[in-house]
C-alpha cells in the first residue's frame, strides 16, 4: 500500500500539469484571437507602438496568475474587437470594417435585393420573349450591369457620409 504523501504528490502533480495546460490553451486562444484582429500572421510584424497596445490588450485578458479575465472570456467569445479609450486606429478601423460589413450584409439580406433583381431579369426574359435567360444578356453582362449599378449607388451614399462627417470649417474651406 502507498503512502499518503506519495499519492498526494502524484495528484498534486497531475492537477499543477492540468491547471498549466489549462492556462496555456487559454493564452493561445487570446493571442491568436489578437493577432487575427490586429491582422497579422506574426506580432513581430506590428510597429511598436501597435505591440505595446498588443501586450496592452493581452494582459487585459490574460494574466499568469489567474489565467483568462472576465473581459478575456468576452473577447474570446465574441472574438471581436472591444474599443478602449487606448485602442489604436488599426483596431478601430477592424472595428468598423467588421461592424459595417454585418450591418451592410443585413441590410441587403432584410431587403431582398437578390429577388427584386431576379424580378427585373424576369420583366427582361418576359418582353423579350426569350427562351433563355442567357438570350436575354450573358451572365456576365448581368452581373457587370448589376456592379456597376451598386458602384454607383455606393459612390453617391459614400459622397453622403463624408458630406455629413466632414467638419463644417473644412466643408466652408
Amino acid at each position: 500500500m502507498r503512502k499518503f504523501n506519495q499519492v498526494f504528490k502524484e495528484k498534486q502533480v497531475v492537477t499543477e500539469k492540468i491547471l498549466e495546460e489549462k492556462l496555456l490553451k487559454e493564452f493561445k486562444d487570446v493571442y491568436s484571437s489578437l493577432l487575427e484582429q490586429y491582422e497579422t500572421a506574426e506580432f513581430y510584424d506590428l510597429n511598436e507602438d501597435t505591440q505595446v497596445a498588443f501586450l496592452r490588450e493581452l494582459n487585459e485578458y490574460w494574466t499568469e496568475e489567474d489565467g483568462l479575465s472576465d473581459k478575456g472570456k468576452k473577447f474570446i467569445k465574441t472574438k471581436s474587437a472591444i474599443l478602449t479609450e487606448s485602442s489604436t486606429p488599426l483596431q478601430k478601423k477592424t472595428y468598423l470594417k467588421n461592424k459595417a460589413t454585418a450591418v451592410i450584409s443585413e441590410v441587403l439580406r432584410q431587403s431582398d435585393i437578390k429577388t427584386k433583381l431576379y424580378g427585373v431579369l424576369d420583366e427582361m426574359y418576359k418582353t423579350t420573349g426569350s427562351k433563355q435567360i442567357g438570350e436575354v444578356l450573358p451572365t456576365d453582362a448581368i452581373s457587370g450591369t448589376i456592379l456597376e449599378s451598386f458602384g454607383s449607388a455606393l459612390e453617391s451614399l459614400m459622397t453622403e457620409i463624408v458630406y455629413e462627417l466632414t467638419p463644417e470649417e473644412d466643408i466652408n474651406e
